[in-house]
């Protein structure tokens, strides 16, 4: 017998009598003597499975891995410790719910990771405390040679087992002293829901005369889940002055109320956004009754965030009305409004949390 031989029978002869020793303490200390004081030692022995060393075959068609397996098996029936070979269907490293004998005290299985050949030792202890080794073996260390990877997997055996004792019986941690803490208050399900209210200055432009004309915008509304606005909005009066040489100037207020809704992309402090909506588009012209028609509106603008409960707005709206409503003088169409007009906004957003 060589002198690697019988270093593996050696080591192998050790790793067993920690195996037995070891398990048979696992257990003692595991389950309560029957009668509430009888010793350990008069208990009915462990069934042989307990103490088993399961070999898991290692991929067909390796044939140093195959020799190494084999030669395990040896070293462990020439120490009298109990062993079988098994099949996993699972991967290279298997869990024991991948293979067909689950009950072994200790697993030994001998793979390739990218190559190279790799061991993997693992017991379990009865309260499902599992150890576990995983070493690989290059090629220069011995990789290639069934003997070195068989003695290298008993010594893993044996220093599983010598950490039993230890392990077993590890005090369990301490209580934390308990402390009182303060009821945590419940979520509540407006959490997602926010204020919003703006002022500004727009400028409306119209058609056919009745141009670009300044006026103060106000709104307000609620943010949902920080993105999607819904907003109420008063834009005017936008006042301008009509006529020409030949007739009489004519005096005109604008003023349209809306409800938005405004979806915000983009990061927390630039953010733009697109604007869809509708509402009520008023026309008062001098010597004339008031106009009233119905409005959609669509537009896009930007947020930009200063601090984070204040932002200024720049968005530019397209407004529809139906019917268009005109300024007449003379039995002229002196100006137009939603035919369409163009809204132009810059407002100072304030956002409550």
């Amino acid at each position: 017998m060589t002198a690697r031989r019988r270093r593996a029978s050696a080591v192998s002869a050790v790793a067993a009598g920690f195996l037995w020793a070891a398990v048979a303490r696992a257990q003692a200390s595991g389950a309560a003597p029957a009668g509430g004081g009888a010793p350990a030692t008069e208990r009915a022995p462990s069934p042989p499975s307990a103490t088993t060393v399961a070999v898991i075959r290692p991929a067909a068609g390796d044939a140093v891995l195959t020799e190494a397996s084999l030669r395990i098996r040896s070293e462990l029936d020439a120490a009298g410790t109990s062993n079988l070979m098994i099949d996993c269907p699972g991967p290279a490293a298997p869990d024991r719910r991948d293979c067909a004998d689950s009950s072994s005290a200790a697993r030994i299985s001998l793979f390739r990771e990218e190559g190279i050949a790799t061991i993997q030792v693992m017991a379990s202890l009865p309260d499902g405390l599992e150890l576990r080794r995983h070493v690989r073996v290059p090629p220069d260390t011995g990789g290639d040679d069934p003997s070195v990877l068989a003695v290298r997997a008993v010594e893993l055996l044996r220093d599983i087992y010598l950490d039993i004792p230890r392990v077993a019986h590890r005090p369990g941690p301490k209580p934390a002293p308990a402390t009182p803490t303060a009821a945590r208050p419940a979520e509540s399900p407006w959490s997602w829901v926010s204020g919003r209210a703006f002022a500004g200055v727009g400028v409306l432009q119209g058609r056919w005369g009745l141009g670009a004309a300044p006026g103060p915008v106000l709104g307000f509304g609620v943010v949902l889940a920080s993105r999607l606005n819904v907003l109420a909005t008063v834009a005017g009066p936008f006042h301008k002055t009509l006529g020409t040489d030949l007739m009489q100037p004519i005096d005109t207020s604008q003023t349209l109320a809306t409800l938005q809704l405004r979806y915000e992309l983009g990061a927390l402090r630039l953010r733009p956004f697109f604007t869809a909506g509708g509402g009520l588009f008023a026309l008062r012209a001098q010597d004339q009754s008031q106009l009233n028609a119905g409005l959609v509106l669509v537009g896009v603008g930007l947020l930009v965030r200063l601090v984070p409960w204040v932002a200024v707005t720049l968005d530019a709206q397209e407004t529809v009305t139906w019917p268009s409503l005109d300024v007449v003088a003379d039995k002229m169409v002196i100006g137009r409004a939603g035919s369409p007009s163009e809204l132009v906004e810059l407002s100072l957003v304030l956002s409550a949390p």
